[in-house]
């Protein structure tokens, strides 16, 4: 009697084992697909953030551009005229 009981414990320790192997195994996974998730919503996040800086680099850099011809043509203009 005492064999059996003891065989029923440790198949029962055994599939115990199992269980929390099992249980540790789903969460690990839960929490990489969680965190693959939120990778992706960052990473989606900061591309956005970049072409917004870069249209907004871009736009400003056309402004100077005009602003500094704007500039360079005034002072031609004033050179012509000290001349005359």
């Amino acid at each position: 009697m005492k064999m059996i009981q003891d065989e029923n414990d440790s198949t029962t320790s055994s599939s115990s084992k199992e269980e929390k192997e099992i249980n540790l195994c789903l969460m690990a996974k839960e929490q990489s697909e969680v965190s693959i998730s939120l990778i992706q919503e960052n990473y989606s996040t900061l591309l956005q953030a970049f072409f917004e800086t870069r249209y907004e680099a871009n736009r400003l850099a056309l402004v100077n551009n005009r602003l500094n011809g704007l500039t360079i043509g005034k002072k031609r203009e004033s050179t012509h005229w000290k001349k005359n």
